[in-house]
């Protein structure tokens, strides 16, 4: 029997994981980077040389390319997991640009895996443009599968398929090291999928909400439990794109509608809480802002998929230049500042990013971005 043929459309950290891993179990698999736009031949020694791509991108090697078209006419299954960096209803019209660009080639037979997360009832629209665009009848002439991949290209236990058949073979190059997930109807899958993203962010937000009460040393100081302490602005907003797409599934009022919004709401008020925490900073260091240097320290991977921590760190960076003009990102360059006539604070948007802003030594006081706005 012939390697199973597989294209992932986006060169994005979670498409690129889902396609190495695919590459190492044996599928012919190709990538497609959609700026280019090229196919990229991925054989198993080069996901095993570069198991992310970050380590690809360093390195920069020579590898060939095929046109696009070629790579999908061909496909046995298509992979969707672009970058979206588009905000807002313009979010809608990048998706859709790049949906009709990467199914415009799918053959008959083919399965088209949609890995990017929708709102509820999502896959209706996707099916009826799929059909637009290729002209096969979903069910019959092709098939379509709903798998919305999480952090570092992670796959659900659940995903969706147009007739909830079964496909073993899709299962079998989703598994890994894994079993395979259990393969459902696409509005189970859809479901499966809010609940763990609402229920994610229904219990972030309580923390959150109940912790900006905490106003005395000994109190605050009893809340600093590991949760707490290391839960970071840049976890919060991991599936802050699932959840605006959810927002726009529901009309009305009701509980859904309650906790979506009350998450999207609760991730905006702690933004505003950070930055008046900085402002507070200022006043009890008796710091003018003249003469104060804001420095975000957030290391954001530029591959991901969804484009929320991007798009958050500029919102609050701009927020801050109301107040403060120097605000930039912080580098290993930006300890020199900490000796200049500058007073330094730096903002620790993740654990990783504390370690990074704590390790030299000098005048600076860092904010963490947890749910207790901590300072050190």
């Amino acid at each position: 029997m012939s390697k199973t043929r597989v294209v992932v459309y986006g060169l994005s950290t979670e498409g690129y994981s889902l396609a190495c891993r695919m590459a190492l179990a044996g599928a012919d698999v190709s990538i497609i980077d959609e700026t280019t736009p090229s196919a990229i031949p991925l054989k198993p020694e080069i996901a095993r040389t570069y198991p992310d791509i970050a380590s690809l991108t360093q390195d920069e090697p020579l590898l060939s390319t095929s046109p696009v078209d070629d790579a999908i006419s061909s496909a046995h299954y298509l992979f969707f997991a672009p970058q979206i960096r588009k905000t807002g209803q313009d979010t809608k019209t990048e998706l859709h640009s790049k949906f009709k660009d990467a199914s415009s080639s799918l053959p008959k037979g083919a399965s088209f895996v949609h890995c990017v997360p929708t709102g509820i009832g999502g896959n209706n629209e996707n099916i009826s443009l799929l059909e637009h665009v290729t002209g096969h009848e979903i069910g019959r002439s092709v098939s379509y599968c709903y798998c919305p991949l999480g952090e570092g290209g992670a796959v659900p236990g659940t995903i969706g398929s147009y007739n909830a058949k079964a496909d073993e073979r899709l299962g079998a190059l989703l598994a890994g090291k894994k079993d395979a997930p259990l393969q459902v109807t696409l509005s189970a899958a859809e479901y499966f999928h809010a609940i763990s993203v609402i229920s994610g962010f229904t219990h972030t937000c309580s923390v959150l909400e109940v912790c900006k009460h905490a106003k005395d040393a000994q109190t605050r100081g009893h809340m600093a439990t590991e949760e707490i302490h290391s839960l970071f602005l840049h976890d919060m907003i991991g599936s802050l794109y699932d959840l605006r797409s959810l927002s726009q599934s529901f009309d009305g009022v009701g509980t859904l509608s309650y906790l979506i919004n009350g998450g999207l709401k609760g991730i905006e008020v702690y933004t505003k809480r950070l930055i008046t925490e900085v402002r507070m900073t200022l006043k009890r260091n008796e710091l003018k802002a003249a003469r104060t240097k804001i420095a975000i320290s957030w290391t954001i991977d530029r591959h991901e998929m969804r484009g929320d921590r991007a798009e958050t760190m500029q919102t609050l960076m701009s927020k801050l230049r109301d107040y403060i003009g120097d605000v930039s990102e912080f580098d290993d360059s930006d300890a020199d500042m900490i000796h200049s006539d500058k007073t330094m604070i730096i903002i620790a948007c993740s654990a990783a990013d504390l370690r990074r802003a704590t390790k030299k030594g000098g005048e600076k006081i860092v904010i963490k971005a947890n749910p207790l706005c901590e300072t050190v």
